[in-house]
């Protein structure tokens, strides 16, 4: 088809700033719903994908400590979410955390009854038990266990269990191949 070159040059110049324009408007609609913030980002995905433990989380490329949701028993829909603390800075990272405390501004009692041990207690940002419940459900598989301490004068120290195990029965734990420098601490 013969187009003279005057229809050429007006048809040139509509339709790009026509796509310019609809750009530019498809840009501020994905800036206005999605906030280029780091922290939004976090938190969407945190959302989003469902991952069985901390480690998971690490290896996905998020890397702040935090509380964060797992699926620890499967993940498809009719899986319970846990909410965890994830330790991302020590040793490595990706440490479910499955006890917490320190100096926050409200202190959690953990002289409690055997109930509130079995189902866990306290603010996860903050001091915690996890419960005996959650955490047989997280080590059905074999995992590891982190301990850190810290005095009165600031001293820390650790103790790492290769092994680590929460049965049902009573929940008696099972520890083994130690390493690390608490000594005699545990």
């Amino acid at each position: 088809e013969n187009v003279n070159s005057t229809d050429q040059s007006e048809c040139a110049g509509e339709k790009p700033l026509a796509y310019v324009e609809i750009s530019k408007k498809l840009i501020s609609e994905v800036r206005e719903h999605f906030p280029a913030c780091p922290e939004a980002i976090v938190e969407e995905r945190k959302k989003i994908e469902k991952f069985s433990d901390c480690s998971e989380i690490l290896a996905s490329g998020l890397n702040e400590s935090g509380v964060y949701t797992i699926w620890p028993e499967e993940r498809n829909a009719t899986s319970k979410p846990l909410q965890v603390y994830c330790d991302m800075e020590t040793d490595g990272g990706g440490w479910t955390v499955i006890q917490r405390r320190g100096k926050f501004p409200v202190q959690q009692d953990f002289y409690l009854d055997w109930e509130s041990y079995k189902n866990g207690f306290g603010n996860i940002s903050q001091e915690f038990w996890l419960g005996n419940e959650n955490i047989q459900v997280l080590c059905r598989s074999e995992c590891k266990m982190r301990i850190d301490f810290q005095d009165k004068n600031g001293e820390k120290s650790f103790a790492l269990y290769q092994s680590f195990s929460l049965p049902t029965s009573n929940y008696r734990l099972t520890i083994s191949d130690y390493s690390g420098n608490a000594g005699k601490q545990f």
